[in-house]
């Protein structure tokens, strides 16, 4: 049985980093936006058609889902079996609940997390891990009660209020997501993760220079956010600046070959800059390697202007 004399001695070995805001990535201070794509040609796209796609890398490639399913399904036994001797530890619920939010078993992630935040009321973790779950089953409302709680108790709690902006932004709200990121830039003026969310929001409202300039700074802080440059290069490539969008697009893809929101926005201004067999090269090139409709599509679209 778990000694409790030493549980708390052992609450960071205890819960997994797994603090995440609304997409499921990690939530340091590099956290990216949304990566944004082109729709359109560059040039006749107007406020407000810029489209996203989803997070890229939430989600193992199915080479690897069998040994991560077995690796999880290992991780709930093993929990299980601790949390059998000690049932009321708030950090073995916690973990067991992470186990379960892993293998997408939302409404078991659920209900451990709240027992979790029963048997530890000021648990922090616990209650950013349920408010995740709430998220991914798109019980926004509950999430977002959840963050505002921890912000009674503390005003400074800065991945907090992360999520409030990304459930704000997600639901269209730009003014209360900018006024949030803006809070946090407050607090934390070298937060990489709210400077670039408040680039996208320049972005869709056509503020594409005062959004380059926020992506670049983005830039000095984390240097190899193949995301981030992503989104430099939608920004010059709304100023008609192609080159430097293509470049832009290019690093993003050394840093992140794989990188789809990458590819399909540097097809896009290749494109539009006439470098049609590039385009096609580069197209060609990914569905070798994986098969996606819209790149599909845009290959077509390329061929036939060509």
């Amino acid at each position: 049985m778990l000694n409790p004399n030493i549980e708390k001695g052992n609450e960071e070995r205890l819960i997994f980093k797994e603090e995440v805001p609304v997409k499921g990535t990690v939530s340091s201070p590099f956290e990216t936006a949304d990566d944004i794509v082109l729709s359109g040609t560059i040039a006749s796209l107007k406020k407000g058609q810029l489209a996203f796609r989803k997070e890229e890398t939430e989600f193992p490639s199915p080479n690897n889902e069998g040994l991560i399913s077995v690796l999880r399904e290992n991780q709930i036994q093993n929990d299980e079996r601790d949390l059998k001797r000690s049932p009321n530890n708030p950090y073995l619920l916690n973990n067991l609940g992470l186990a379960y939010l892993g293998s997408r078993q939302l409404d078991k992630a659920i209900g451990l997390f709240k027992q979790a935040l029963e048997a530890k009321r000021d648990f922090r973790v616990g209650a950013l891990n349920l408010a995740l779950a709430y998220l991914k089953k798109n019980k926004e409302e509950e999430a977002m009660n959840l963050y505002k709680d921890l912000l009674r108790h503390d005003p400074k709690d800065i991945r907090a209020l992360m999520n409030v902006g990304d459930i704000y932004f997600k639901n269209k709200k730009l003014v209360d997501a900018r006024n949030t990121f803006e809070e946090i830039l407050e607090k934390e003026p070298e937060n990489a993760t709210a400077i670039n969310k408040l680039g996208v929001i320049d972005l869709i409202e056509s503020k594409y220079t005062i959004a380059i300039s926020r992506f670049r700074k983005c830039l000095q802080i984390n240097f190899r956010s193949a995301s981030i440059y992503n989104n430099l290069g939608v920004a010059y490539g709304l100023t008609k600046s192609y080159k430097k969008a293509i470049s832009s697009f290019k690093t993003a893809l050394k840093l992140f070959p794989d990188y789809i929101s990458a590819v399909e926005n540097l097809a896009t201004t290749l494109k539009v800059n006439n470098s049609l067999s590039d385009a096609i090269d580069l197209l060609d090139n990914y569905l070798r390697k994986h098969e996606d409709i819209r790149i599909r599509e845009l290959l077509s679209s390329v061929v036939s202007q060509k």
